[in-house]
């Protein structure tokens, strides 16, 4: 439900905005209010590419303050207990405000042009997120009166998710000259026809071609990527501990590759079925975790955590080319790599047989 007075005061907020924006700053702050949440409550700031959260406080008074840098605009969630709001930051001043409750739907941001357009894509979903949110905690909570009502539901949430999924890419493609166009077209680059990809991108502007999502749209388009059947791609990046390594060294073995993060759940658990099994693998088969993390700390922290003792190494770019050839976009992915270095397999996502798999393929 909107709080009256909280978005009453967003509009008198807005007129401060002009002053904000013309005063000219190193990075970004966010002056934001939060209705409903307590006193005391975290609030996070989490750049949604880096996975690492670039700034935190406490709420106090229903308000708060967030500052830092971006190396250019981000797509970041705004994060408070267990509500988050997608906004686009900029080095330049935002207000922010929102409900506690359904801050996804219901939050106002206003910042630069990154984050207005990223206002217009969310008010033209706003009807069919509503629709598929209220029927998926319909489902969630059993609140149908019949087998054929929630087949009613079921259909309700999948075709207003599909719309809004639409409406996004859809939006992307119309702003391509834009950072958030960009990152939208990168994020759904499998699912855009090649003609159409190619056009979008010869269309961008240097600064969109030169930037990580460009290069690794450029890497899509026009290079030969990884893929079952085919030699594995070679690469030569650098283990945690900082020594070089090169993944043709394993060359003459079996390799399970995979490419992951800390911030990722699915991730990480593979990771610890690993762990667990990695001495009956072990003599079979060499693990290479590549590491997504572009934060040095948060990869520590994940080698820690899940006991990663197996070759463990990263480019520290994120988005890089590695990833990129391996034509990586959602995450986890591995791949199962054969003696004579020929991908035998790719694994989307995690799977509690994972394990058995990759024995029984080994085993054929």
């Amino acid at each position: 439900m909107k709080h009256p007075i909280g978005y009453t005061c967003l509009f008198c907020l807005a007129l401060l905005t002009h002053h904000l924006l013309a005063q000219s700053a190193p990075g970004f702050i966010i002056h934001g209010a939060i209705y409903g949440a307590k006193d005391g409550a975290t609030v996070k700031l989490y750049d949604l590419d880096a996975q690492h959260t670039i700034d935190s406080t406490r709420i106090a008074k229903g308000k708060f303050i967030l500052k830092g840098k971006v190396d250019q605009p981000a797509v970041c969630w705004l994060q408070c207990e267990n509500e988050y709001a997608t906004i686009m930051v900029e080095n330049l001043p935002m207000i922010f405000e929102s409900p506690l409750k359904n801050m996804f739907l219901e939050h106002k941001a206003k910042s630069g042009k990154e984050q207005a357009l990223i206002s217009e894509m969310e008010r033209r979903q706003y009807p069919y997120n509503k629709r598929y949110l209220s029927a998926f905690d319909s489902l969630m909570h059993d609140l149908y009166s019949s087998d054929a009502d929630k087949s009613r539901l079921k259909e309700v949430f999948e075709s207003s998710q599909d719309s809004s999924m639409k409406i996004y890419v859809e939006f992307g493609k119309q702003h391509a000259n834009s950072y958030y166009g960009q990152d939208i077209i990168y994020r759904n680059r499998k699912s855009i026809p090649h003609d159409t990809l190619d056009r979008l991108y010869k269309a961008m502007p240097l600064t969109l071609k030169t930037s990580q999502k460009g290069q690794g749209l450029k890497v899509f388009l026009y290079s030969e990527l990884a893929q079952k059947g085919k030699p594995m791609i070679d690469f030569e990046v650098r283990t945690i501990g900082g020594r070089p390594f090169k993944l043709s060294s394993l060359k003459g073995k079996y390799i399970y590759l995979t490419f992951g993060s800390a911030g990722c759940g699915p991730c990480r658990m593979e990771n610890k079925a690993l762990a667990a099994s990695y001495s009956k693998l072990q003599p079979d088969i060499e693990i290479v975790t590549f590491s997504l993390d572009r934060h040095l700390t948060d990869w520590e922290k994940m080698t820690r955590e899940d006991k990663i003792s197996w070759y463990n190494v990263s480019d520290m770019k994120g988005d890089g080319e590695v990833k990129n050839l391996y034509n990586v976009q959602s995450i986890p992915v591995a791949f199962l790599i054969d003696r004579k270095g020929i991908i035998i397999e790719r694994y989307d996502g995690y799977s509690e047989n994972l394990v058995h798999d990759i024995e029984e393929k080994i085993k054929q």
